[in-house]
């Protein structure tokens, strides 16, 4: 198998599980320190689903491209 399949095969994994909604990410937003006290807000939120269907389009083209003879 090429290499180039290899990344194809990586990207559709990828993109199953970002549609799948198994992936979040955590960002602080807004801090405010009074004294020793600090309060922080932290948000969960989801990759895309549009950025799942990109990788499956583009793992998928990889894997076709690798497949094919020169």
């Amino acid at each position: 198998m090429k290499p180039i399949s290899w990344v194809g095969v990586a990207l559709l994994i990828a993109g199953i599980v970002i549609l799948s909604g198994k992936i979040s990410y955590t960002s602080d937003s807004e801090s405010v320190a009074v004294g020793p006290v600090e309060l922080v807000t932290k948000r969960k939120s989801a990759i895309p689903p549009a950025v799942g269907g990109v990788l499956l389009i583009g793992g998928a083209a990889l894997l076709i491209m690798g497949a094919r003879k020169r």
